[in-house]
């Protein structure tokens, strides 16, 4: 294999490798900042914290 053929094949391998980290990395990040949102907006009773939910209609659309 001539040195621009290892290039592509490491170029490749690290870009998926990258991609990978970097969804893992935001996955975990997205759902600690909602753990934290439902913590916050939660209502203390005792050692419980609870949070109310809102229900949504998936047939109908909202303007926010």
């Amino acid at each position: 294999m001539d040195p621009s053929s290892w290039f592509i094949v490491l170029a490749i391998v690290f870009g998926v490798a990258g991609q990978y980290i970097g969804y893992k990395q935001g996955l975990i990040q997205g759902m600690s900042r909602m753990y934290d949102t439902l913590y916050k907006s939660g209502k203390r009773k005792g050692d419980s914290i609870i949070v109310e939910l809102e229900y949504e209609s998936r047939f109908e659309k909202r303007e926010w």
